[in-house]
């Protein structure tokens, strides 16, 4: 028995009985701080870059692009995602759909050039998505080096998804438009 009583004594120090009654509690009490902090929907945004189809990577993946179709392969990693977007102005597009325009911060910018400046010819694919399913937006042909951070999406987005949108990533207050 004296081991037990050495184990049970070095497990009971006022210090570390403290602590661990104080996590057990916090994690009972407060779920939302051990899951990520809120239940607010998690939205995903990626950008995959079109690679040739002759000298793809092994870890490419084939997809179907709707308009106009044809079947290209992608990067499996994104080139951008929701890490690189400072904010997202959203506006109805002519189709019955909507589009916005995606403001990078300065590590997207720099992504956003070097990406452009060396694909020039190939498709930037766009992805939305939410704990449960993706979905492919649009493809936007890459004609020229953008290096002013700006990322403009022209039509594909549900208003749902462009109030998502504007909700994940808002707007300065001096860009804001009145409501």
């Amino acid at each position: 028995m004296p081991q037990i009583h050495g184990l049970m004594a070095r497990f009971f120090r006022p210090a570390r009985f403290l602590f661990f009654a104080l996590t057990l509690g916090l994690a009972t009490l407060c779920p939302s701080m051990v899951d990520g902090a809120s239940r607010k929907p998690h939205l995903t945004v990626r950008f995959h870059v079109e690679v040739s189809a002759t000298n793809r990577d092994p870890f490419s993946i084939p997809i179907k692009l709707p308009s106009p179709p044809r079947n290209i392969f992608i990067e499996s990693s994104s080139s951008l995602s929701e890490r690189q977007v400072d904010f997202f102005n959203p506006f109805p597009a002519g189709d019955g759909t909507w589009g916005g325009v995606f403001h990078l911060n300065p590590s997207g910018r720099l992504t956003l050039s070097n990406l452009t400046s060396s694909n020039r010819g190939r498709s930037l694919v766009f992805y939305l998505g939410n704990e449960k399913l993706s979905r492919l937006v649009l493809d936007i042909y890459i004609d020229g080096t953008v290096s002013d951070g700006v990322l403009p999406i022209r039509r594909g987005l549900t208003w749902q998804e462009a109030e998502l949108l504007k909700n994940k990533f808002p707007a300065p207050k001096s860009l804001r438009q009145p409501e």
